[in-house]
């Protein structure tokens, strides 16, 4: 074991989140095991109760599932505390989603179909509006996703700290992303093209009336021009799309 690699261990049995989180930034491995409690940092920082450094660990790829040579995992050794295993119950939830938003991305079903009852609305819309995948479109629809559903998406930008809300329909997606199949089998399953993307950038710590810039005019037929789609343009203004 390195000398960094003590010292991370030692970090975490004293429970010192910021000499861990600067250490987790350097890219220390978060699956680091004591030898001498056989458990592994993301199990010491748990039975602390120190959430945010657990979120830490968690989010930089420490295994929530790892278990020791005598089949201990961090579900085993603290099952009795009720506090801890709720909490430990979200994140499963939480990973869950995200690992839900990755497959929809990536096209796969397999995961989607295996998974489908564990994620939230949220990401159940999110997974629609911004899949690539005709395959995982219709999945969601005969599960009952509205086709016009809307995904609302906040990204913090610049120095300052301001932010941009966006809301996106799956059609808009599409023709954002010059995706004609995926457009082609919307439009034919009810996708309105009247549906504007709506985008508000604001500056951190304003009243959300005072905002950079507003743009509620970006259409589907705006997008497959930014595309130079002839053939999407065509599509979207057989289903009525006007301008």
């Amino acid at each position: 074991m390195t000398p960094q690699e003590e010292q991370f261990l030692q970090v975490i049995r004293t429970n010192d989140t910021n000499q861990a989180k600067l250490l987790i930034e350097k890219g220390i491995n978060v699956n680091l095991i004591d030898a001498v409690s056989n458990m592994s940092v993301l199990m010491l920082a748990a039975q602390k109760h120190n959430y945010k450094l657990c979120e830490l660990l968690l989010g930089h790829g420490a295994d929530l599932f790892w278990k020791n040579q005598e089949g201990e995992g961090i579900f085993d050794k603290f099952k009795d505390d009720i506090k801890l295993m709720t909490w430990l119950e979200t994140q499963i939830k939480r990973i869950n989603n995200q690992k839900f938003k990755e497959a929809a991305l990536q096209g796969n079903l397999n995961y989607i179909t295996e998974h489908f009852s564990e994620v939230n609305a949220d990401t159940l819309s999110w997974s629609f509006v911004h899949t690539p995948s005709v395959p995982v479109l219709d999945y969601l629809l005969k599960m009952g996703i509205d086709v016009n559903v809307q995904s609302t998406y906040i990204k913090k930008y610049g120095f300052g700290g301001g932010r941009e809300h966006y809301t996106l329909t799956s059609l808009l997606d599409g023709c954002k992303q010059n995706n004609l199949e995926k457009v082609k089998f919307l439009l034919e399953h009810g996708a309105r093209v009247d549906i504007a993307y709506h985008s508000v950038q604001l500056i951190y710590g304003k009243d959300p009336d005072d905002h950079i810039n507003e743009d509620q005019k970006i259409t589907a037929l705006s997008f497959a021009r930014n595309c130079k789609n002839l053939e999407m343009i065509e599509l979207l203004k057989s289903y009525g799309a006007k301008g």
